[in-house]
């Protein structure tokens, strides 16, 4: 088998792989009708608190559960 012919098999298998991880994602995507917000923690006491106008940083972490 030539080079060129080995390397095209592998981007081939590749460019397959990556359709199917494509056509999963879109399977398995729910519609999102409306943004949900909610509280999932709150301290009982907080000595920082966000005003108007205060720039934050937020990180959100998705898991398989949302």
């Amino acid at each position: 088998m030539s080079l060129s012919l080995r390397y095209a098999s592998k981007a081939g298998a590749a460019a397959s792989i990556f359709c199917l991880l494509v056509l999963s994602t879109l399977a398995s995507a729910k519609d999102v009708k409306e943004l949900q917000i909610g509280v999932k923690y709150k301290p009982e006491s907080c000595e920082i608190q966000a005003h108007k106008g205060d720039r934050i940083k937020v990180h959100y972490r998705v898991s398989g559960n949302v």
